[in-house]
């Protein structure tokens, strides 16, 4: 059964705040990155590949990049670790990172790996980074976590899609 969410628990003061963004170097990441650094906020990305977080940077000098490849555990322990020491007034995280590899929908065993990263990513990553945030950050923290509309149904080639990636209800942002 969908809940309703009361508006006043969905707003945000954005001017105020300070945001982690999984995924952030690039396309829905960026974007949101752009928003919130236009908007006050201080905002930190993470990205497995340094040259999309460096382009990243030059696009929004504000920005605090960390390379982080989310679909390793110990790596988001780390990841965690850094961002708590070094920004401890962190209070927003942005689940974004994501992946959608095509495969055959029975995976062969040498495929295994290819569809374990892809769960590490979109679902293990943002559960994890969630908790740690949870119990981690000082002040009332927000989780934002992007679902992609390809989960909402399944296709052969797509398996794991909508596991990983469930549809979810979406929350405005402003």
């Amino acid at each position: 059964m969908l809940q309703t969410v009361p508006v006043v628990d969905i707003c945000m003061n954005v001017e105020n705040s300070s945001v982690l963004i999984t995924g952030g170097g690039s396309g829905i990441g960026l974007a949101l990155a752009k928003r919130f650094a236009k908007a006050g906020s201080k905002v930190v990305i993470c990205g497995r590949r340094q040259d999309v977080l460096d382009e990243a940077r030059t696009q929004i000098p504000t920005l605090q990049p960390i390379q982080c490849d989310v679909a390793d555990e110990q790596a988001r322990i780390r990841l965690f670790e850094q961002v708590t020491r070094e920004h401890p007034d962190l209070n927003v995280l942005i689940n974004n990172a994501g992946v959608q590899v095509r495969q055959a929908a029975l995976p062969s065993a040498q495929d295994w790996t290819r569809v374990r990263n892809e769960l590490e990513i979109n679902l293990a990553a943002p559960v994890h980074l969630s908790f740690c945030s949870l119990r981690g950050w000082r002040s009332n923290p927000r989780l934002i976590s992007l679902m992609s509309p390809a989960g909402w149904r399944s296709r052969h080639s797509r398996p794991c899609r909508p596991t990983a990636r469930p549809r979810q209800p979406c929350t405005p942002f402003r």
